[in-house]
């Protein structure tokens, strides 16, 4: 459609009741990059409020069109990456350089603004352990870089295509292992009879043909490892922490295969690993942290509350520069040491802009701006000491107007 076309569209949303944002669901975005630039300058020159997201390839976005989009109000965006070993892409006719610094452009648009959503299939043929590792290290690198989605899947050869039509007339369901498309149906008896019987045109269903052990190792990594990575993208990256000479001590594919042999949760599964290393106090303070993080998330912005001062977040201590360990990890630096005494930090998730992701920060503290926070969030606080931080606060301070701009006090509604 044409850029003043589509902006007219977006725009539409602002007056469509329970609409908060514009998904630019297909055509690849960037592939002509004149229009692509065209309609981010069009929605600049419009002033547009409507965040939207767009599917795209990492090798069509360079720095000047991700700026573009950033500032235009995309803030989500979909790569097909597919795998990342060169090798796989090509067999697969991906069509993309063997040069492309895939990490580099995921970063490039976290950089942005632009939230990046890796999307990569597992066991595609020529696929071998090396391959699967090249992919799954790309998604563990990529998720230190802060707010980067994982989304893997499993082949599901489609007609049309050459997966299909080299692997369709083998492929078959497999009863409790569903592809992406076919979730939420074929399930039932009558559903699975239907299938099986007219498997041409129930193909969404079938899987690629592999050996069962395989399969299962890669449904556990579709299921299991993006999912974790989201949410304890530091602790594993700990766990892999380069040792003293430089060598990494496992890697992506080694470790999520010994989580799985462990068979616990990943949080049990870093802690034995950690009372066998020398990182296991940093490994309890990091797995705390993400934990924090993770239920800030999915809460969200504080919300103000008449009559009462609030913290607008969760409070941690660590004798851990927690965010400065977090960056020499996403890039490979040595790891920070821990200090003489007891930091500070706040987890908090700011209010978004309208139809915005939001997002969560971590905000250091000093040591008064922890003791107020601590007395506002102690329920076994005096109402007398309540009094007396409502008057410090009400008092216009500038160290306090600064922790309101920061969301980590909340004033009280009026």
């Amino acid at each position: 459609l044409p850029p003043e076309r589509l902006a007219d569209e977006i725009a539409s949303l602002g007056s469509m009741p329970g609409a908060r944002r514009a998904y630019l669901c297909h055509d690849i975005f960037g592939a002509d990059k004149q229009h692509a630039v065209d309609l981010c300058n069009t929605l600049l020159a419009r002033k547009n409020t409507i965040p939207f997201e767009v599917r795209a390839r990492v090798d069509h976005l360079d720095d000047e069109l991700l700026t573009l989009m950033g500032r235009a109000g995309c803030d989500r965006v979909l790569f097909g990456i597919e795998s990342a070993s060169h090798s796989v892409r090509a067999l697969h006719q991906k069509g993309m350089r063997g040069d492309v610094d895939v990490l580099g452009r995921v970063r490039a648009a976290v950089d942005r603004g632009v939230t990046p959503i890796l999307s990569l299939i597992l066991g595609l043929p020529g696929e071998g352990d090396d391959e699967l590792d090249q992919s799954l290290d790309l998604c563990a690198r990529s998720a230190l870089l802060g707010g980067v989605q994982i989304s893997l899947h499993l082949v599901n050869p489609q007609p049309g295509c050459a997966l299909g039509e080299e692997y369709g007339a083998s492929s078959r369901p497999v009863p409790g292992m569903f592809p992406d498309m076919a979730l939420g149906a074929g399930e039932t008896e009558e559903e699975q009879a239907l299938i099986a019987t007219h498997p041409d045109l129930f193909s969404t269903w079938a899987l690629l043909p592999m050996e069962s052990g395989m399969r299962s190792e890669l449904t556990f990594l579709k299921e299991e490892f993006g999912e974790m990575l989201m949410r304890f993208p530091r602790t594993f990256a700990l766990l892999r922490a380069r040792t003293p000479d430089g060598i990494e001590r496992s890697s992506a594919l080694g470790l999520a295969r010994a989580w799985r042999e462990d068979g616990r949760s990943f949080e049990a599964f870093a802690r034995s690993r950690a009372q066998r290393g020398e990182h296991a106090p940093l490994i309890e303070d990091l797995l705390q942290w993400e934990q924090t993080l993770v239920r800030t998330s999915a809460r969200g912005p504080v919300r103000a509350r008449p009559h009462a001062w609030r913290t607008g977040g969760e409070l941690l201590e660590s004798p851990f520069d927690l965010p400065a360990v977090a960056r020499a990890l996403r890039d490979g630096d040595p790891l920070p040491t821990d200090s003489d005494a007891q930091m500070g930090f706040a987890v908090l998730v700011p209010p978004p802009a309208p139809g915005g992701l939001p997002r969560v920060r971590t905000v250091q503290l000093g040591r008064d701006a922890l003791l107020l926070a601590k007395t506002l969030a102690s329920p076994s606080a005096s109402q007398k000491k309540h009094e007396q931080v409502t008057r410090a606060l009400c008092s216009g301070h500038p160290a306090i107007q600064r922790l309101v701009d920061s969301s980590l006090l909340v004033p009280p509604s009026k």
